[in-house]
């Protein structure tokens, strides 16, 4: 009886074990994705602020998006007031 006791436990470690592993793994792939999405946006916003610079329809685009936000503290970002 005690050897399956012993059995149990080494089998309760390794899986506590093998959950940590997945937890670690699963939180650097999270950040891995969160970074690349962060990223992205950084780039496509600096390609767009550079076409509003020498496209009139691409500027006009990004004020009726900027008109859109909600956000008081997102409207400021772009020397916007609050309507």
């Amino acid at each position: 009886m005690e050897k399956s006791v012993g059995r149990l436990e080494r089998a309760k470690q390794r899986l506590t074990q093998a959950q940590a592993r997945y937890e670690k793994v699963s939180s650097v792939e999270s950040q891995k994705a969160r970074k690349e999405d962060l990223r992205r946006k950084i780039i496509v916003g600096g390609a767009v602020l550079a076409m509003v610079d020498s496209d009139d329809r691409a500027a006009s685009l990004l004020n009726v998006v900027i008109d859109g936000l909600k956000s008081d503290r997102d409207k400021a970002l772009f020397n916007v007031s609050a309507t």
